[in-house]
C-alpha cells in the first residue's frame, strides 16, 4: 500500500498550531505544547521539533521523562529551557502536573493532544498560573470539527466541570464570566466555549 501523504505534508491542525505559535512569539510570549503520544520512539516529538525549526526557525526543547527524573526536572528547565532562552517546549502533561514552579516562563499552553484526565489537565495548566507569572495565560486546544476530537473536547469539558464542582467551583459561572454561555442544558460543544474554557476555568482557580 502506498503512502497517503508525503513525509513533508503539514496537516491543517499542525498549520494552525504553527501559525498560532508564530503569533504568540511575535507578542513576546513563550509556548508550551502538550502531547500525549510521546513514547514508542518519539515520532511525534521528532516530527514537531523538526517542523517548528523548519517553519518558525525556533529550536524547541523537549522534556523527556525517561531521561529527566522527577526530582531534577525543575533544575533541567532552569538550565535547558530558561537558561537557553528557549521559547517553545514540548512535553507530556504528566511530567509537569505537580511540583514545578518555574513554568511561568511560559504564558501560552497549546494542547495539541488533549489529556482526558481532568485532574491532569487542570494541574498541567496550573503550572502556568503560579506566583511569578507576569502575563495573561492563554490555554488553547485545536480540534477537527465533527470528529472524535470534538467529542473528546466535549467529554473533557464535562469532566472538568464535575471536577470543579467537587472542588466547590462553578464551571457555568466561569464560562459566563469569559463571555461564553453553556446553553442546551450544559452542552459545551461550541467552538467558542472550547477556545475559552481554559481561561475561564483558571481565572477562578486558586493555585
Amino acid at each position: 500500500m502506498g503512502k497517503i501523504f508525503p513525509a513533508d505534508y503539514i496537516t491543517p491542525k499542525e498549520r494552525w498550531m504553527f501559525d498560532k505559535i508564530r503569533e504568540e512569539l511575535a507578542e513576546g510570549r513563550k509556548v508550551l505544547v502538550f502531547l500525549r503520544h510521546t513514547g514508542q520512539g518519539g515520532f511525534l516529538v521528532k516530527r514537531l521539533t523538526w517542523l517548528i525549526k523548519e517553519e518558525l526557525g525556533e529550536t524547541a526543547a523537549y522534556l523527556d521523562s525517561a531521561k529527566v527524573s522527577t526530582k531534577t526536572r525543575e533544575a533541567w528547565i532552569d538550565r535547558e529551557v530558561i537558561g537557553c532562552g528557549c521559547k517553545v517546549l514540548l512535553l507530556n502533561p504528566n511530567t509537569v502536573k505537580t511540583g514545578l514552579n518555574n513554568l511561568v516562563w511560559f504564558s501560552t499552553g497549546i494542547w495539541y493532544e488533549l489529556d482526558y484526565n481532568a485532574i491532569t489537565y487542570r494541574q498541567a495548566n496550573g503550572r502556568l498560573h503560579r506566583i511569578g507569572q507576569t502575563q495573561e495565560v492563554r490555554i488553547l486546544y485545536p480540534y477537527y470539527a465533527n470528529t472524535a476530537q470534538e467529542i473528546a473536547v466535549t467529554l473533557l469539558a464535562k469532566k472538568v466541570g464535575a471536577s470543579l464542582q467537587v472542588d466547590g467551583l462553578d464551571m457555568e459561572s466561569a464560562l459566563e464570566a469569559a463571555g461564553a454561555t453553556a446553553g442546551d442544558g450544559g452542552n459545551y460543544l461550541s467552538g467558542q466555549i472550547a477556545m475559552n474554557m481554559g481561561r475561564a476555568i483558571y481565572q477562578m482557580l486558586i493555585l
